[in-house]
């Protein structure tokens, strides 16, 4: 008896799944859209991901803006080049 509640439990809860996936694709697949408009919004966002940076450059500005960051808070001149001084000590 278990067994066929853990089966009627699966089969439901993929009925809960696929039953709302399948009336919207009906849904849409009734609607009158105009194709080639989506096609032309494809065609422009290809050719703005072939515009756009790489993302290591993108990568590249965040670590300098970031080591310009803890050279502005450790105090140094030249971020990347930290001047290390040796503690000064009393004799």
């Amino acid at each position: 008896m278990n067994e066929v509640i853990a089966w009627a439990t699966f089969a439901g809860a993929w009925l809960l799944v696929a039953g709302p996936l399948y009336q919207g694709s009906v849904e849409l697949g009734e609607l009158d859209f105009d194709r080639e408009g989506v096609e032309g919004i494809k065609a422009s966002a290809v050719q703005v991901a072939e515009n756009r940076p790489s993302p290591w450059w993108w990568w590249w500005l965040a670590a300098a803006a970031g080591l310009a960051v803890l050279a502005a808070v450790r105090g140094d001149a030249y971020p990347g080049r930290a001047q290390h001084r040796a503690p000064d000590v009393q004799r």
